[in-house]
């Protein structure tokens, strides 16, 4: 993942088949996938969406409008992209974009191809006003594109003013269309005029030729990684899809930005199979990797797999190819599927050296394309591993897996799992951006849902212990319920505005400033005291639960049930005093997603919980009745 490892930063009850009534899943079309350039969806995205609550039930979380930019693309980015950077030495955040010099953005800037910056020095309490900071690059000469963008803080310092915003993007330099250069720099955050840049054109002829990055990241000793798709040719815009380019960076103080080596790493054969890389380390310990298909004979389809290289020795030497199975049959109780890895990736290196993914895996037929499917069918997964032995852990099975935000375009994005961690290396944050309940628009013709109300979850794992907690909802009750589109992660988690014992989640979202249309500016958000406790609820091996939907309601409200193992479980209802008002019950229920709801047109106005228990475990949620 973007990694700045700096050791100076930081009530009528509807049940599935098998239980007393079978249950209906409300699904949508499906789209093609858009990942860089835009491409048509199979049809329009949903007109009606769901609606922010009517009652803020959690005003600790801040959404805070940033800068903005000329279009969808202007920060539209991978996973491991990094545009959103923290480092908790000096408290800062900055949040790098491309330019956009038309109103509404209005920022200054001679044309959309310049990179500008907000920045935040006091842990994203309070940013720099609009508009955004910049520019800090030579549109001119170097028409920049989908940058990414690390603090770098130099060894000792302590004061934001003084670190850097050190950024790697692509360029169409001298070329009006095509890249064909990468586009390099850096600016003082104290004094955002004072910036330097490099332009690397690319050159069959000394081995490179690279395409648009995947990821990027500053290691704790101060080494920037780079990870891209060879491209085939130069300027052409086809990627090889055989091997992986790396590029290194080292600091300059003289030239106060990053001077960069490029090398590649052949991991298959043309044409094969790609979807995205990734580059991470913690200490000398770093990892590459990549979503494709390059070896028909580990994959005998077109669906992806995980590849992997280790390096323990700071990037200097690579060991071989570890190709990961995507058989997860155990870990999502089905038998006989084939899977596959969708579309994204993220990575982080923990303090004993592993390295934790946070992507989606799927039947096999939705990664190659088709998006089909009913909600539970595919999972968010962690996957750790040494480079030898692998762990795979469900995180969840979300119920929505892509969302369409630009209906002419097809501009869509997916679950986008990204990667935070302390400066410790000893609790990973494993995040995703999914709608909470399902309240997708009803489409009876195929099955598949839109991801247009998403939330940004997260799971907490602690390096420690071996021990995960319980998925919990961030943004639900906040400004940013059901907004969170393109979400985007920072590197690190540190206590920043939230009590001692808890950790700090850097996020933030883009949405699109006239919906529907990605060719009109795209506003970035930043989603402040986003906090996560180190004594959350534990994960238990029974059942989870969604938010009751929706809340506030004044007729049913649906309650998801996601059984991790058969059993039987009991509904109840209660009010402020205590007495119960609702209680039903259902037995023998299988594995898989069942439905519970309160008809809440029979009950007064006013706050009531509700509480879903098995034998060995029961979960309480608020639910008001308007």
């Amino acid at each position: 993942m973007k990694k700045s490892l700096l050791v100076a930063c930081g009530l009528v009850i509807v049940l599935a088949a098998g239980a007393q009534n079978s249950a209906k899943y409300v699904n949508k079309k499906p789209v093609v996938n858009a990942y860089e350039t835009p491409k048509a969806a199979t049809m329009p995205a949903p007109v009606v969406q769901r609606k922010k609550p009517l009652v803020i039930t959690n005003a600790a979380i801040s959404d805070v409008t940033l800068g903005c930019a000329n279009n969808i693309l202007g920060g539209w980015t991978k996973c491991g992209r990094a545009i959103l950077s923290y480092c908790p030495a000096v408290s800062a955040l900055t949040l790098i974009h491309r330019s956009g010099p038309a109103a509404p953005c209005s920022d200054g800037s001679a044309g959309s191809g310049y990179y500008m910056f907000d920045v935040s020095k006091d842990g994203g309490t309070t940013w720099n006003p609009t508009p955004s900071l910049g520019p800090i690059s030579n549109s001119a000469v170097y028409t920049g594109r989908y940058p990414a963008g690390e603090i770098y803080n130099p060894t000792g310092n302590t004061n934001a003013d003084s670190a850097f915003i050190a950024y790697h993007g692509a360029s169409t330099y001298n070329n009006g269309g095509t890249w064909n250069a990468y586009h390099t720099g850096a600016a003082v955050l104290g004094k955002p005029s004072s910036w330097s840049e490099q332009i690397d054109v690319f050159d069959t002829t000394v081995n490179y030729a690279g395409y648009i990055p995947d990821a990027m990241m500053i290691d704790n000793n101060g080494i920037a990684w780079v990870s891209d798709i060879e491209n085939a040719g130069v300027g052409n815009g086809s990627a090889q899809y055989d091997t992986l380019i790396l590029r290194k960076g080292t600091w300059s103080a003289a030239n106060r930005r990053y001077t960069f080596a490029t090398t590649k790493v052949q991991f298959g054969y043309y044409p094969g199979f790609y979807a995205m890389s990734n580059v991470a380390f913690y200490g000398s310990t770093g990892y590459l990797a990549a979503i494709a298909n390059a070896d028909i004979t580990f994959s005998s389809d077109s669906s992806m797999y995980l590849t992997v290289w280790k390096s323990t020795d700071a990037g200097a030497t690579w060991g071989a190819a570890h190709k990961i199975s995507m058989d997860v049959n155990t870990e999502m109780s089905t038998t006989g599927v084939k899977y596959g890895a969708a579309f994204e990736l993220d990575g982080s290196v923990d303090k004993n050296g592993k390295y934790h993914v946070n992507m989606t895996i799927a039947p096999a037929y939705m990664t190659t394309g088709s998006i089909t499917t009913k909600p539970g069918t595919y999972g968010q997964f962690s996957i750790i591993t040494d480079g030898t032995t692998d762990t795979k852990k469900l995180l969840a099975k979300p119920q929505t897996f892509r969302g369409v935000y630009d209906k002419t375009n097809g501009y869509s994005e997916d679950l986008r799992g990204q990667i935070a961690e302390t400066m410790a290396g000893d609790k990973m944050f494993y995040v995703w951006f999914e709608t909470d309940t399902a309240s997708w628009v009803p489409d009876t013709s195929l099955h598949g849902s839109y991801n247009v109300n998403p939330d940004a979850w997260v799971r907490m794992y602690d390096v420690n212990t071996g021990t995960w907690d319980a998925a919990k909802n961030l943004t639900a009750g906040t400004n940013a319920d059901g907004v969170s589109k393109m979400g985007y992660v920072a590197n690190w988690a540190g206590q920043g505005t939230c009590g001692a014992g808890s950790y700090q989640v850097q996020l933030g979202y883009q949405d699109l400033m006239v919906p529907g249309d990605g060719s009109k500016p795209g506003v970035f958000h930043y989603v402040g005291g986003a906090c996560v406790t180190a004594v959350n609820e534990l994960e238990n091996n029974v059942f989870s639960i969604g938010d009751a939907y929706p809340n506030p309601t004044t007729g049913l409200a649906t309650i998801s049930v996601d059984l991790k193992q058969n059993s039987s479980l009991t509904l109840d209802v209660v009010n402020m005093i205590g007495q119960t008002v609702y209680s039903t019950s259902a037995s023998n229920l299988s594995i898989g997603t069942h439905k519970f709801a309160v008809d809440a047109s029979k009950l007064n106005s006013g706050v009531y919980f509700y509480t879903i228990k098995s034998k060995d475990f029961q979960i309480t949620k608020k639910l008001v009745r308007d």
